[in-house]
């Protein structure tokens, strides 16, 4: 028993490490291009109903990516996946920001506020927490 303590401790310690570098690494990408990208996916529209899932694709620095919602800056914010969901339709274009120094670090429209990221990544990190030791 004391044993599954000791590893989830060690558990939530390695994850909250993981990712505070990580949430520092991308707050440092402060410069950044937008480009155009395409919807390739839209699931839960309202009224129609089934899971909320938005997916799209882009191509930066010569490499096509391929994304759904929760890859990206703003994957905390459920408001604003409802809001592209009832916005976008399959195949419309959409403009999308991706860092320079890693093209993976993306969003929707403009670059999400680096205190608004802050918040989420610490929401996130609160819940996950609080599901080790359920």
């Amino acid at each position: 028993m004391s044993f599954l303590v000791l590893f989830k401790v060690f558990a939530a310690i390695a994850g909250t490490l993981w990712s505070a570098w990580r949430t520092i690494k991308v707050l440092r990408m402060t410069e950044g291009s937008t480009v155009e990208g395409r919807v390739t996916y839209v699931e839960g529209k309202p009224g129609i109903g089934g899971q909320p899932l938005l997916t799209f694709s882009y191509t930066a620095n010569g490499q096509r990516f391929h994304k759904t919602w929760n890859e990206t800056l703003d994957r905390n914010s459920q408001t604003k996946l409802m809001a592209a969901i009832s916005r976008y339709n399959r195949g419309d274009t959409i403009e999308v920001w991706h860092a320079k120094a890693d093209p993976e670090v993306c969003c929707i429209g403009p670059r999400v506020a680096p205190l608004e990221y802050v918040k989420g990544k610490l929401a996130e990190w609160v819940e996950n927490l609080a599901a080790l030791f359920r």
